[in-house]
């Protein structure tokens, strides 16, 4: 709909046919490199836990035209705003919502691995790896043979 009315106000505007044709391939083009625009991140909330040795953050993920994009893209933006280190950066939960190009994740980022692997379950630190080493992690568990050295921090 909104590309719609964009193209009908193009329409208006441009009087001669060339001109009309150069206009719209620039807007296609424009359009195109919108398409694959990344996300924006907002912290909407910051709170320091001094028990627990880390900061907790509620963040909006925006995406326009992109669907939710995945844990490991929200952690690294989120380290490069904070500051912190990527592998003490956990991704707690994402919650979606239908149709909308907003999204909510609660974020913790901790200050050293000692908290994180202590704090954290063994599933939360394993969503928040990438896939090859998911898949390894979880097949050495299966096989009960010893996984833990795969999880790299810092």
């Amino acid at each position: 709909m909104v590309i719609y009315l964009f193209f009908i106000n193009l329409i208006k505007k441009t009087q001669k046919k060339q001109n009309f044709f150069c206009t719209i391939n620039f807007y296609i083009q424009l359009l195109e490199k919108v398409k694959f625009m990344s996300f924006n991140i907002e912290i909407i909330e910051e709170k320091k836990n001094p028990i627990i040795d880390r900061i907790e953050l509620k963040v909006r993920v925006d995406h326009y035209g992109n669907g939710t994009p995945n844990r490991l893209e929200v952690k690294k933006k989120v380290a490069s705003l904070q500051g912190s280190d990527e592998q003490l950066t956990i991704i707690k939960n994402i919650q979606t919502y239908f149709g909308s190009t907003q999204d909510l994740a609660e974020v913790y980022v901790y200050d050293s691995e000692k908290e994180l692997q202590f704090f954290e379950p063994f599933h939360i630190q394993v969503r928040n790896l990438p896939k090859e080493k998911r898949e390894e992690i979880y097949n050495l568990k299966k096989k009960k043979e010893p996984y833990k050295h795969l999880f790299d921090y810092g």
